[in-house]
């Protein structure tokens, strides 16, 4: 997917870009899951359902989404994932996992698209979600996380500026 392919799979190979998938779907502005069947690619602005891109080359229809997810983040719980924020649903945080959705969490307090999220273990060795920056018609600084135990979100220390469109990644 993207703006000028949104119906295709790129995969780097040997080098070089080719194209792996043909998908049903147009989509940009998605997200993805990397499951042991293949990649699940995640709505976007053209779509609101979710399309496996299997390990073989092929592509099926998985479940359609409860919420909209444009430029919504994606916290991969292994078995589960949650989908946080977006342009159409920007307080939304909903659970899902290889056949649909679970459940919605509380909202976050600040609505948010294009911003960074990440599951870490804290100092007392329970699972933490952590949702930063982003856009709600500004550029955010804010942060917000959620004990995995509990269901709502409470403000954290803020970035040190303004950002959005960010990306990371979580060490074990």
């Amino acid at each position: 997917g993207g703006d000028f392919t949104p119906n295709t799979c790129l995969t780097w190979t040997d080098g070089g870009w080719s194209v792996s998938h043909n998908l049903v779907f147009d989509t940009y502005d998605h997200t993805s899951w990397v499951t042991e069947d293949g990649v699940l690619i995640i709505g976007g602005d053209y779509s609101d359902t979710t399309e496996m891109a299997t390990w073989q080359g092929t592509t099926e229809q998985r479940f359609d989404l409860k919420h909209d997810s444009s430029r919504s983040c994606l916290i991969d719980e292994g078995e589960t994932f949650l989908l946080t924020g977006g342009y159409y649903s920007m307080e939304t945080v909903s659970r899902y996992g290889m056949n649909g959705w679970l459940e919605d969490l509380d909202n976050l307090n600040t609505g948010r698209a294009d911003h960074g999220c990440t599951m870490y273990t804290n100092n007392d060795g329970v699972k933490t979600y952590l949702v930063c920056g982003g856009y709600d018609g500004s550029y955010l600084d804010s942060c917000e996380m959620n004990i995995a135990t509990t269901r709502s979100w409470s403000y954290t220390t803020s970035l040190p500026r303004p950002l959005s469109f960010l990306r990371g990644v979580t060490e074990s």
